[in-house]
């Protein structure tokens, strides 16, 4: 008998706080910041793509961890240009999301000042496809780089790439002027 009003109790219990339960369940997901999916490439990225993550699939497929520099210009003068692809989980529901760079070469996570901050037209969409520009001296062939989006001030998602290129050659002459 005594088992039985447990297990009455018991249920009792589960039928009044299951439902409370599931709802600061459910509130914590809602608030946990959307995820992304990162993908950085250099080439042009078609405007239409077959399927529903045809975009996605176009990431996947040319993303690059290595990016390449612009050759046509002086050496001081290049940059690296790609096309980021950004993929949420569930639409943005935000104006605006920043692309954060940290600094591996060293071994450690430098923070790179200042941020991208990426300004979106329809905040109900979760596919965003944004050109970037590294310019020289702040990047250099040779970084590594953590590439972190964030919304909200929360890290949405990462990836990792290498900038390739040319190094600027110092022109020593052999001189040695003493008298400065």
């Amino acid at each position: 008998m005594k088992s039985l009003s447990r297990l009455l109790f018991l249920l009792t219990l589960a039928v009044f706080f299951l439902p409370e339960l599931m709802g600061a369940i459910e509130r914590a997901e809602s608030q946990r910041g959307p995820k992304a999916q990162i993908f950085v490439v250099q080439r042009s990225v078609p405007r239409t793509l077959p399927g529903r993550d045809g975009h996605v699939q176009f990431g996947r497929k040319h993303h690059k961890r290595t990016l390449q520099e612009v050759t046509d210009v002086p050496v001081s003068e290049r940059s690296w240009l790609a096309r980021l692809i950004v993929k949420f989980d569930r639409p943005l529901g935000d104006w605006e999301f920043d692309v954060v760079f940290y600094d591996l070469t060293d071994g450690g996570r430098r923070y790179m000042d200042p941020p991208m901050t990426m300004r979106v037209s329809d905040r109900d969409q979760s596919l965003f496809i944004q050109p970037i520009e590294l310019k020289r001296p702040e990047f250099q062939p040779g970084m590594k780089l953590d590439l972190t989006v964030r919304t909200r001030g929360q890290e949405a998602g990462k990836t990792r790439i290498q900038l390739a290129g040319e190094r600027i050659r110092v022109q020593h002459r052999g001189e040695v002027d003493f008298t400065k």
